[in-house]
């Protein structure tokens, strides 16, 4: 899923958070996260897989 990535951000960060000890930030990136991955999940199947549509110059290629 071409949207995957924005999950693994959120991730990274509610870990970083939970490292340092910022609770309240990981439990806001938590639901961020849930926000994300339900909004994902709802798209049409055309705009999730977005076929044809040009990679956005502001998302760096991995």
């Amino acid at each position: 899923m071409p949207h995957d990535w924005i999950i693994e951000v959120l991730d990274d960060l509610k870990s970083y958070a939970e490292q340092n000890r910022l609770d309240e930030l990981a439990a806001q990136i938590e639901d961020t996260r849930l926000v994300a991955m339900t909004e994902i999940a709802s798209l049409p199947e055309t705009r999730r897989d977005m076929p044809g549509v040009p990679p956005s110059p502001l998302v760096r290629a991995r």
